[in-house]
């Protein structure tokens, strides 16, 4: 395969184990990361385990202007097409909207939101003109429901939904699929970022999964054509419970949620 795939916040995470399976699938990788260090590691590891496949590195900060411009460039350096983008890259912060930090959120808004809409913009009409391609965006279950206490976040991903949703239906036809993931807890360092600690938030197994287990449950749902993509049974039926409860209830219940983890890892 001569096709490249694109993934952002590949260093480590989901994204990195996305970069993963598109490696096992034949793509050519542009690896895309702010974390320098960690997207060294990551292109070194992919590199010794699928020595066939080009494996390219970029950092950048993803939440600035340059970065959409950066990643075209480099995209025509390689003088391949690109087959899949993977929207992956993104961060939380914790706290009421009124004291939380409103640098860190624009840059949450800009990433979750601006970034991915202009990369997408960027490379679909050439998946088009070509009549294949993939667009896999990574949300949340966070998406599904307001979030008190994290309430950006929980907006951000909710637009990554809405719009996969609204592109999927007009691509249908076009040989060009977008599918948007929503996992629930991922054992990876997202958790520790927003909360402190990851081991609280991870003793319930029944809620939480693997990066690797998530990236592999995302490309089957992607070849399947799927538009939305939900790892898990539980994750599954949580999503069939807030989809018939009333709003104030759901962010009520989200709300009580995130005040117990963030006791529990202060503890």
């Amino acid at each position: 395969m001569n096709q490249l795939a694109i993934i952002t916040g590949a260093a480590s995470g989901i994204g990195l184990a996305l970069a993963e399976e598109a490696a096992r699938e034949g793509y050519a990788l542009l690896l895309v990361d702010i974390d320098n260090t960690g997207l060294s590691k990551a292109a070194e590891q992919l590199t010794g385990e699928y020595p066939f496949v080009d494996v390219i590195p970029l950092h950048v900060d993803l939440a600035s202007d340059e970065a959409p411009e950066r990643i075209g460039k480099k995209v025509d350096e390689t003088g391949k097409s690109v087959g899949l983008l993977i929207n992956c890259a993104g961060f939380g912060v914790y706290g009421a909207f009124a004291q939380s930090p409103w640098e860190r959120e624009k840059e949450m808004i800009w990433l979750h939101v601006l970034t991915a809409s202009v990369l997408i913009k960027e490379f679909l009409p050439g998946m088009i003109g070509r009549g294949e391609g993939h667009i896999l965006n990574v949300a949340s279950m966070a998406g599904f429901v307001p979030g008190p206490l994290m309430a950006v976040y929980y907006a951000s991903k909710a637009y990554l939904i809405s719009l996969s949703r609204a592109l999927a239906a007009e691509l249908n036809g076009t040989g060009v699929t977008v599918t948007v993931l929503c996992p629930g807890v991922v054992k990876t360092g997202f958790s520790r970022t927003v909360h402190g600690d990851t081991a609280a938030i991870a003793k319930n197994k029944s809620f939480s999964s693997s990066a690797k287990d998530v990236a592999r449950y995302a490309f089957k749902a992607m070849k399947k054509k799927k538009t939305v993509a939900i790892p898990g049974l539980m994750n599954k039926v949580l999503y069939f419970f807030q989809r018939i409860s009333p709003t104030a209830f759901t962010a009520g219940m989200v709300k009580r949620s995130q005040q117990k983890i963030r006791q529990s890892v202060r503890r």
